[in-house]
């Protein structure tokens, strides 16, 4: 049982994309000149988002990855209302390939 637990913790982390609090998102942003990406509704990016953000919403998600490909080894941060759906977000850009990824 302790090793089913063991297993199932570690493909949870696994799955996680790097979680980043907002002192560590900001200074990425301005020392690294990371690429951040909204991954909320049009309509929400519209009230309000992050100077500089590319609006890509997780329902294009997928299909719009392609735009982002001169990014792949550049830093990433995603970010969303909750987490949950920019954690996603973070990792369909992993299977994709991009490598320095951030939530």
């Amino acid at each position: 049982m302790l090793i089913l637990l063991i297993k199932a913790e570690i493909e949870h982390q696994g799955g996680k994309a790097n979680q980043l609090n907002p002192m560590n998102a900001t200074r990425m942003m301005n020392n690294e000149d990371a690429l951040v990406l909204d991954v909320r509704e049009t309509a929400d990016f519209s009230k309000g988002h992050i100077k500089n953000a590319k609006n890509i919403p997780f329902s294009s998600f997928k299909d719009k990855i392609k735009d982002i490909a001169k990014y792949k080894n550049a830093a990433i941060l995603t970010y969303c209302a909750t987490g949950a759906v920019s954690n996603r977000a973070c990792k369909l850009l992993k299977k994709e390939g991009f490598t320095n990824v951030h939530n």
